[in-house]
């Protein structure tokens, strides 16, 4: 088999930058990592959040998750506090800057992804698209 292990690197850092160079163009300050653990955080604002909960469900290192989250703190859009019923636990919450950048942004956060997926799947067809979503998400369930 040959190895294409570089070329998916390759496209990751493609996608990234594309998507940390649009994402500045609302806030200079964030990347599109912090803007995926923004919009987790707003699609659960129900729900008691923890580090560990963003680190599972958005597949990232605890190490990764613990400097995004860090970060949003200094810039203002997420704050941690103590879970009432066990304190030795914290919780990432937006922070009412936060809240405001993504009900104010959610909109243009989402037109950015999809413009860089449309880019990226340039000249492939619906059923090419279908078919790496399919092949993309065999890949995740492989190596978890």
């Amino acid at each position: 088999m040959e190895n294409f292990v570089p070329s998916l690197k390759i496209a990751d850092i493609l996608l990234t930058k594309t998507l940390d160079n649009l994402t500045g163009q609302i806030n200079k300050n964030l990347t599109s990592n912090q803007v995926v653990v923004l919009l987790y955080l707003y699609e659960h604002l129900n729900k008691v959040n923890k580090q560990v909960d963003i680190e599972k469900n958005l597949k990232i290192s605890h190490s990764t998750t613990r400097g995004i989250i860090k970060r949003l703190i200094k810039l203002g859009f997420v704050k941690t506090k103590p879970i009432p019923t066990d304190r030795r636990q914290i919780q990432v919450v937006l922070s009412t800057g936060g809240l405001k950048l993504l009900e104010e942004n959610k909109q243009k956060f989402e037109n950015i992804i999809n413009t860089t997926l449309t880019k990226a799947t340039k000249g492939l067809s619906s059923e090419d698209i279908q078919t790496l979503q399919r092949i993309n998400q065999q890949i995740i369930n492989n190596l978890q």
